[in-house]
């Protein structure tokens, strides 16, 4: 198989993605990550405090977002000081979590049906299962980002944990993402033809999360805990898009796509 150039593999992939409008789809998978990892943050704290855990979730909180947790400490204070409250919490994010679940996996699986030109329906069980796919990758994709956290929390020795967090990042989001690249695709593959989108987006998510967490802790006070959030977002989003690029790029890899040129930026459409 002859070795595709570069530059012009670049150029296929960014037609197809702005053709195909998979930035659109990037900011719902965005938001739908968000409002899925914020329901199962608030189940895990339930569980926690049922079991006097809080506090390690307090550090937590603090490695991820690089500073204060105080205010979430208040509202873990008022969720356990109100048992009846607690359990309604976590019904209700129980609820909440299932559907961006199911909303997050819609996004995914339009977005490789729109690249790919297939729109095969999936059985109920095929449905359930490849939703369970997205929410692993994606909550796996969260957790590790927390790993990283945790490692680079130790600022005297950044710089030398950066390489071996970054390695971890990938090897972990890589294994994470190829089944999603494997099995999402209505059309006969092989694991090897799924290996570049998971390495395009595992690469993409392992260098985005250390640069995103290096830059809360240089930063003392990112603008409070809505910038933190808006931090949050964007990052999903960056996540969301280069998660997509990787359909893509299997996509035109594979010859399963049609690319139109004519879709490149500054390029007149016909």
């Amino acid at each position: 198989m002859r070795r595709p150039n570069p530059i012009r593999l670049s150029k296929s992939v960014l037609a197809v993605a702005n053709e195909r409008n998979i930035k659109m789809t990037a900011a719902s998978v965005a938001f739908y990550t968000f409002n899925t990892a914020i329901p199962l943050a608030l189940l895990v704290f339930v569980g926690l405090s049922y079991f006097g855990g809080v506090g390690l979730l307090d550090r937590a909180v603090e490695i991820v977002i690089g500073g204060s947790a105080s205010r979430f400490q208040a509202v873990a204070d008022r969720i356990s000081d109100d048992p009846p409250g607690r359990w309604r919490a976590a019904a209700i994010a129980a609820g909440i979590l299932l559907w961006s679940a199911f909303r997050m996996f819609r996004a995914v699986d339009s977005s490789f049906a729109e690249v790919y030109d297939e729109r095969k329906a999936a059985s109920l069980t095929e449905t359930l299962i490849d939703t369970v796919i997205v929410l692993v990758a994606v909550i796996v994709g969260v957790l590790v980002v927390g790993v990283a956290g945790a490692l680079l929390s130790f600022r005297a020795e950044g710089a030398v944990w950066v390489p071996y967090t970054t390695g971890l990042l990938f090897v972990v989001l890589l294994v994470a993402f190829l089944p999603m690249y494997y099995i999402f695709p209505r059309v006969e593959t092989s694991v090897w033809e799924a290996l570049p989108g998971a390495v395009l987006a595992a690469t993409g998510w392992a260098v985005s999360a250390v640069f995103f967490r290096l830059y809360l802790s240089l930063s003392p006070n990112p603008y409070g805990f809505a910038g933190a959030v808006l931090l949050l977002l964007t990052w999903l989003y960056v996540g969301g898009l280069v998660l997509l690029l990787g359909v893509v790029l299997n996509a035109v890899l594979g010859g399963h796509v049609e690319v139109d040129y004519e879709w490149l930026p500054g390029t007149d459409e016909a």
